[in-house]
């Protein structure tokens, strides 16, 4: 059995940072970034993104999705969702207008 009702993954070049509330910490330019999206419930789901040449090591992030009745209302684990994870998101049916510019 499947901790999950729905799952899709994906791959992307991006540019990608660390931040915290100071600041940046560290960037790089054309990374291949790959991702991993899963709703466990119809209320709850969550995600993993990593770069594919370290496997995880040099640049990874993970965190929570929240949905109310079928629209994305809360994530946490980075200050914004990869276009990828919001793209899935979407294409199941979810309405991310507010999380996404």
């Amino acid at each position: 059995m499947t901790d999950h009702i729905k799952q899709e993954t994906f791959e992307a070049v991006r540019d990608v940072s660390y931040e915290n509330s100071f600041g940046m910490v560290r960037s790089a330019k054309v990374v291949t970034m790959c991702g991993d999206v899963r709703l466990t419930k119809p209320d709850y789901g969550y995600f993993e993104i990593w770069d594919k040449k370290s496997g995880g090591e040099e640049w990874y992030a993970e965190g929570g999705l929240w949905f109310e009745d079928g629209k994305l209302v809360d994530y946490d684990g980075v200050f914004a969702l990869d276009e990828g994870i919001t793209r899935i998101l979407t294409s199941w049916g979810f309405d991310c207008s507010d999380m996404t510019d």
